[in-house]
């Protein structure tokens, strides 16, 4: 299991670099990603799991894509991630990286200041929301911008961190 992790923590930490210097996922990245982690998953794994894994990565991160929390690369990121492993792992490692992009985010709102616009941003993004059914086109205020494959990578290493070392999962579905 520990190529998947490494290939994860690869694959992660190129994005991280291409988009704090860019703030763009590439598409080549991801496509090598996800090709790459099929193969794995059709000779060595288990498809159905990884597909599965990848799944729950559009589940989660395309509604997210929609309301503006993450970037179209963001969410094709995290679906080549999830290819790769399995996923309750998956479902943890995303546990991880809402945690970590969470403290990262109120970090950044608190070091710009931007709190009182972060707040009337979020009125006017919820009142248009519940009016119209879709989110407004442009913010109100500048919105306070994060590269969302830092909290990704992050998340992702303190995962597979804690998978080799062992650690419960946070979320087990034997107790849920």
């Amino acid at each position: 299991m520990t190529i998947p992790f490494l290939a994860i923590l690869i694959l992660t930490c190129i994005a991280l670099i291409t988009d704090i210097k860019s703030r763009i996922v590439p598409n080549w990245l991801v496509g090598i990603g996800f090709l790459t982690g099929l193969v794995y998953q059709l000779f060595f794994g288990s498809i159905w799991q990884g597909l599965g894994a990848m799944l729950l990565a559009f589940a989660i991160g395309f509604p997210l894509f929609l309301l503006r929390g993450l970037g179209a690369g963001d969410v094709k990121l995290l679906m080549a991630v999830g290819i790769w492993t399995e996923p309750i792992f998956f479902l943890n490692a995303l546990f991880w990286i809402a945690v970590i992009g969470g403290a990262l985010t109120v970090l950044s709102i608190m070091f710009h200041r931007r709190g009182k616009n972060v707040y009337q941003n979020l009125k006017f993004f919820f009142f248009h929301f519940l009016i119209f059914w879709r989110p407004p086109k442009q913010l109100v205020f500048e919105s306070v911008t994060l590269p969302y494959c830092v909290p990704i990578f992050l998340g992702t290493a303190y995962a597979v961190a804690a998978h080799l070392l062992g650690f419960e999962y946070p979320i087990d579905p034997q107790t849920l």
